[in-house]
């Protein structure tokens, strides 16, 4: 993904997360594009025009209590 898109900060966010569980390997690769999947932000290998608009707006929302 490129690094600027909505899709690169999550797979970024993801790989982050892969690593800190210790997840190596292919089993990274498929806990960072499974939960991608999951999410709406792909389609098999594409990214979706859905999920892009919808972490978009989910990442701009302010947290609770803020």
């Amino acid at each position: 993904m490129p690094a600027g898109t909505a899709a690169g900060h999550a797979e970024a966010a993801l790989k982050a997360a892969a690593r800190k569980k210790g997840f190596t390997g292919r089993r990274a690769a498929r806990y960072v594009y499974g939960a991608m999947n999951n999410e709406g932000l792909m389609h098999g290998n594409q990214v979706t025009k859905k999920g892009m608009k919808r972490y978009a707006a989910n990442r701009r929302r302010p947290k609770p209590g803020y």
